[in-house]
């Protein structure tokens, strides 16, 4: 991912302190002061002038408080494009990438989805309270790609993702109910992978250059004809999906 320390060196040095929505913490840590939310400040990033907005949309405001200005971190990171998190048992704040990768399936939220008779794509998070085993392997988030029994050869099936050209690889992992053709899509649905899945094999993992491409598609073909019974399904699974 690209390297945004300079533009933290940058506001740092502008004298601007950023500040973190916390939630709970230690009573102990906390402090009582007097300050002002300041709307005659504007924040300015490589000219072009910014709306600061909390995680739900909402507009807000630096802070000012002795004579130095505050300015929420979430707002900061999203204008720099840095990842931003919260440990709440270690009351931490987390700037950048975690050092395993980013979980994109976890973390961003898939664009496009296909929906047509028989056949759909699935996006579940962890919101959405599920658990499965894929293979073996406890899931709560996984993008799920479905060929219906009447689906016909060469029918396709896919789920993508906006990863904003920020990252240099992806390394996920995949399972099928049944053989199929798997493809990994970037811009313009250029070819960035593809894998023939055996049906009911263990779980596979594949690393893919991303090549700063701004879009990730994962598409399922049906490559052969199968009945017209529900166990006729094809399920494409895609998983601990991590880009670096």
């Amino acid at each position: 991912m690209r390297n945004k320390k300079p533009l933290f060196a940058a506001l740092a040095a502008a004298g601007m302190v950023a500040s973190f929505a916390m939630g709970a913490t230690a009573a102990g840590a906390l402090q009582e002061v007097k300050a002002y939310l300041n709307s005659g400040i504007t924040i300015k990033y490589n000219g072009e002038e910014q709306v600061m907005k909390d995680a739900q949309g909402v507009r807000i405001y630096p802070i000012t408080y002795n004579g130095t200005t505050y300015v929420p971190i979430r707002a900061v990171s999203d204008m720099l494009e840095v990842g931003v998190d919260w440990d709440s048992a270690s009351q931490t704040v987390l700037l950048g990438d975690p050092a395993d990768g980013v979980d994109m399936i976890g973390t961003l939220k898939a664009y496009f989805l296909t929906d047509v008779y028989g056949s759909n794509a699935v996006h579940v998070q962890d919101s959405d309270k599920q658990n499965m085993e894929i293979s073996g392997i406890p899931c709560t988030h996984w993008l799920q790609l479905n060929l219906g029994r009447y689906a016909a050869v060469g029918d396709k099936v896919a789920g993508a993702f906006n990863v904003q050209g920020k990252y240099d690889t992806l390394t996920f992992q995949y399972y099928s109910d049944k053989d199929t053709t798997l493809q990994v899509l970037g811009d313009n649905d250029a070819v960035l992978a593809e894998v023939n899945v055996a049906g009911g094999q263990t779980a596979h993992s594949l690393t893919v250059p991303l090549m700063k491409n701004s879009q990730v598609k994962f598409q399922a073909e049906k490559i052969n004809e199968t009945g017209l019974t529900q166990r006729d399904d094809i399920h494409v699974y895609i998983f601990d999906a991590k880009l670096k």
